[in-house]
């Protein structure tokens, strides 16, 4: 059967081997779960050992006694399982003490002149006991051991001795003289002992003082020699190393410097060393059989996984009959179990990663306690620049790496550039695996403790995956800015210097504007608008315009990491008002800079973004700052920078086209209502007009032309008649003839429009359709000035509208046209129309028009028909008009004089109507009334109490 393999396991980061003072362990043995350390100060220790899971095994040490013996070193410790007692040498002097409670033994003395001594623990009589055999400081014995009861072997520094307790016979074994090698004896059966000879020889001695095998190579500074199953341990001051007695080799070594002290379990299963240097203090090893997990890793560096799977599944099924036999003390071994099948899932985990199998590797990584920094550094450049962290050596996992402790950490670490290569996998397919596997637990348990790291590392993860593609929908998110506004906790200055050697601006400016840096991230979108820098990441020029109209309507978006840039963009020509907009203050100061910014750069790109920012903020007709609300209406307001008096000072006179799009946003969209800025925007789109005609701009020509044609259509206060006066006073005036028609339309000159539209232009579609919408404007005036009266709201403008000399109607004023027409075909159109029930129609003008040749046929006899009824009703409709007002009139002036009060006149002569007396014949004070009644004359005037007694009255 092959040797088991021995591993070294550390103490825990909260072992302390120290309470108070410094101290230099010289001695150690061990009782149990306890170990008893001796120091040259004098003092004996008793501490608690227990095995620990953290990251990996370890022993933690809790010091439980400390007690002072001595003035001198203890130089020999050894403990007697059968008697529960712990032997200490110090100073010549042999003291027992109680193991468990650190006290003196009240059956044992104190014995003096003690150079060494053994105690072997026996089971040869009915009673186990154990006996403790001593030298005595005559011979200065430096080691002493025995087998049985019945041999012993005594070493002096230069000699060993064979001394048979029966016969009291010694024998010397071999001398040593000439050779530093320090003296040691240890017991390997019944009939042998091990000791330390000369040449570094470890030599095997029978009870005859006879060796019957070869001697073992040992080290030239041994400390201390165990034995346990054919196994050798020899501890010097840099090794321990394992022989194997039976093939005469050496089988392991492991590491340990400084040793000053070691010792033997007494079950044989463990050696304890203590390593204490000038600068580090003591420092506790244990050297025990690997565990379980180390094992299975062995199995898994030779792709044995499923031999690793039944191991995993081997210990659990002794762990549960552990719980079965001790429930009430079986939680420790459930959490090393737990640490140590974690440990085994990462190494699974990771040997799958490096062969390729990503999918595979994934489902051990999720059960794994897997530390991502681990797989994060195999990245490359995924860990924050500067960040102090060395990877495991024994996660290094190498498909070439054989299953031998000496080659674990042998190999450099490989990357998944080295993975890519000799796998043959493209290094995105490790990139998406690895995104996938941190996104999908980004929340989780398995990343809690390095929270900052993993989003880190997603944001790059992205980056890298779109460095050709503007896209990150595959992996669960609409946009950059949703992938930057979920994220919680990353390493910002690293991010923001990986981003800037990657080029991803768009991103970079999204993480300072999550970081709360706004104008940082503003200037960079304004450089990716202006195309000062390229990025593939950027969503386009409005992007910058809209994250500006957000910072001012949503200023908290910027504080809260949520950042929404809906669809902001204002409708065309045909703009319909909104719900008011408020804005706040807070970054008008960054906001107005970037507008002042892309005027001063120029250039048509930066014009057209300014076009755009105007527009945005021309929806804004509230501003809220400073605990108060600003009107932009408000007169005071006229020196804020964004009211719209301080936008058109500043737009105009430089910026025409852009003042006169600010303005029709404002009033079609925001429903601004100001007059003023209502003549402005009709006489900045004339001069607009006129200049793009004069440079034959003709797509910004029309465009402008359909503005402007529906600016007149809504608005009335807008100076119609100097409009025309200008567009008279052009000589483009001929190219706007549909304008000038529609002038003379809003100022209701129908005469000037039809004749120019019919007997200049001869375009009779036109006609209709200007009559259609004179019309049109005409009932909606109708329809305003009836709500006003039946409202009486504004007394002012009906009167104003009442005295406004009556115009005739539009298509009264067509007919005519048509009907004085030589045209034919015009005077078809005239029977046409006359046929239509057109309403308002003024009749008596119209046969005024009529000529005096024209046939009475059909369609002449149905209009004159109609016409008198019209004319008849009218007339009808006039006259009750006219004399339900006289009525009215009539009625009004009866009750104004009905309701006029008259004098009821006393004085003191004034007498009682029924008594005759004087009102004053019963005193001053009392009542009276006064009689208003036919039977009466007027003004009669009575005592109260007459009144009353009057039967008539």
């Amino acid at each position: 059967m092959d040797a088991p393999n021995f591993a070294l396991y550390d103490q825990s980061d909260d072992t302390v081997l120290s309470r108070n003072e410094a101290f230099s362990i010289c001695a150690l043995c061990s009782f149990g779960n306890m170990l008893f350390l001796g120091t040259r100060e004098g003092y004996i220790m008793q501490l608690v050992f227990e095995e620990v899971e953290d990251q990996k095994t370890c022993y933690s040490f809790s010091i439980v006694f400390s007690r002072r013996i001595s003035e001198t070193a203890i130089i020999l410790l050894q403990a007697s399982q059968c008697t529960e007692l712990v032997a200490a040498l110090s100073g010549r002097q042999l003291r027992f003490f109680d193991a468990e409670k650190l006290e003196c033994s009240n059956l044992r003395s104190v014995l003096d002149g003690v150079s060494t001594f053994s105690i072997v623990d026996s089971s040869l009589s009915t009673e186990r006991h154990s006996i403790v055999l001593l030298a005595t400081v005559i011979y200065l014995f430096s080691s002493l051991s025995r087998c049985l009861d019945s041999y012993a072997i005594v070493a002096t520094s230069n000699k060993y001795f064979g001394v048979n307790l029966k016969t009291k016979i010694c024998d010397e074994i071999f001398d040593c003289s000439g050779s530093r090698i320090q003296p040691l004896i240890e017991p390997v059966s019944k009939d042998e002992f091990l000791l330390s000879g000369p040449g570094s020889l470890g030599v095997f001695v029978d009870t005859n003082g006879q060796s019957r095998r070869p001697p073992l190579t040992l080290s030239t500074n041994l400390f201390a020699l165990f034995y346990r199953k054919q196994l050798v341990f020899a501890v010097d001051d840099e090794f321990v190393s394992i022989h194997c007695a039976n093939q005469q080799k050496q089988i392991q070594t492991l590491i340990v410097e400084n040793v000053c002290a070691a010792c033997m379990s007494l079950s044989r299963n463990m050696i304890f060393v203590v390593s204490q240097d000038t600068t580090g203090g003591a420092h506790m090893r244990v050297i025990r059989p690997e565990t379980w997990d180390l094992e299975a890793k062995r199995l898994i560096l030779a792709g044995c996984l499923s031999d690793a799977s039944d191991l995993i599944h081997k210990e659990y099924a002794k762990l549960a009959e552990l719980c079965s036999h001790r429930p009430a003390t079986s939680s420790g071994a459930k959490n090393i179990f737990t640490a140590r099948s974690k440990r085994v899932y990462t190494l699974m985990g990771l040997y799958l990663f490096t062969t390729g199998q990503l999918t595979q590797s994934r489902k051990f990584f999720e059960k794994s306690s897997l530390d991502i920094r681990e797989l994060l550094c195999r990245y490359v450049d995924l860990l924050p620049r500067d960040y102090a962290y060395i990877a495991d050596p024994n996660l290094n996992i190498t498909a070439a790496v054989k299953a031998s402790s000496s080659t674990w950490a042998g190999e450099p670490l490989s990357n998944i550039f080295d993975l890519s290569v000799n796998l043959g996998i493209s290094v995105n397919e490790f990139r998406k695996f690895l995104l996938d596997f941190l996104l999908e637990n980004r929340r989780g348990r398995i990343f809690s403790k390095h929270a900052q790291l993993v989003e880190t590392a997603i944001l790059k993860l992205c980056v890298h995956l779109a460095e050709n593609s503007p896209f990150i929908r595959g992996w669960g998110y609409e946009s950059w800015e949703e992938l930057v506004n979920s994220l919680s906790n990353v390493d910002v200055e690293d991010l923001l210097i990986f981003l800037e050697g990657h080029h991803a601006y768009h991103v970079k400016a999204l993480l300072y504007r999550w970081n709360g840096s706004v104008e940082a991230a503003f200037d960079i979108w304004r450089s990716l608008a202006l195309e000062v820098l390229t990025d593939v990441h950027f969503p386009g020029p409005d992007f910058f315009t809209d994250a500006l109209f957000t910072t001012l309507t949503s200023p908290d978006a910027c504080k809260c990491h949520v950042f929404s840039l809906t669809d902001h963009h204002a409708a065309s020509d045909g703009v319909n008002s909104e719900s008011a907009l408020t804005g706040s203050t807070v970054y008008v100061e960054l906001v107005a800079r970037h507008l002042q910014d892309l005027l001063s750069v120029g250039g048509e790109r930066a014009v057209e973004l300014a076009d755009c920012l105007l527009q945005r903020l021309a929806c804004i007709t509230k501003w809220n700052g400073a605990g108060a609300s600003t009107n932009t209406a408000n007169a005071k307001a006229s020196t804020f920078v964004f009211a719209p008096t301080s936008l058109l000072k500043f737009l105009l006179p430089r910026y025409p086209s852009l003042a006169e799009n600010f303005l029709w946003y404002r009033i079609f969209k925001a429903g601004d209502k100001e007059s003023s800025r209502h003549t402005l925007l009709a006489e900045l789109q004339m001069d607009l007009l006129l200049k793009y005609a004069e440079a034959n701009d003709a797509e910004r020509l029309e465009r402008q032309r359909r503005r402007f044609r529906y600016t007149l259509s809504q608005l009335k206060d807008c100076q119609t008649g100097k409009l025309l006066e200008a567009l008279k006073s052009s000589p483009s005036a001929s190219l706007f003839a549909e304008e000038y028609v529609t002038l003379l339309g809003k100022l209701k000159k129908y005469d000037e429009a039809l004749e120019l539209l019919l007997l200049r232009r001869r375009d009779l579609d036109a006609a209709l359709r200007f009559c259609a919408w004179c019309a049109t404007l005409e009932a909606r005036q109708k329809v305003a000035e009836q709500s006003v009266l039946w409202c009486h709201q504004d007394k002012k403008a009906s009167k104003a509208s009442s005295q406004v000399p009556s115009t005739p109607h539009v298509y009264t004023v067509l007919i005519k046209l048509l009907l004085c027409s030589s045209d034919k075909l015009l005077l078809e159109q005239s029977k046409k129309l006359l046929e239509m029930d057109i309403p308002s129609l003024d009749f008596v003008e119209i046969c005024k028009a009529l000529p005096e040749d024209w046939p009475l046929t059909n369609t002449a006899s149905a209009f004159l028909t109609r016409a008198l009824k019209s004319t008849l009703t009218r007339v009808s409709a006039s006259n009750m008009e006219l004399g339900l007002a006289a009525r009215l009139a009539s009625a009004s002036q009866t009750e104004a004089v009905a309701s006029i009060s008259r004098r009821l006149p006393v004085t003191e002569a004034s007498l009682c109507a029924c008594c005759q007396l004087p009102l004053s014949a019963y005193g001053s004070h009392r009542p009276f009334a006064w009689i208003l009644a036919p039977d009466h004359s007027p003004f009669s005037v009575v005592h109260l109490h007459c009144l009353q007694a009057d039967s008539k009255l």
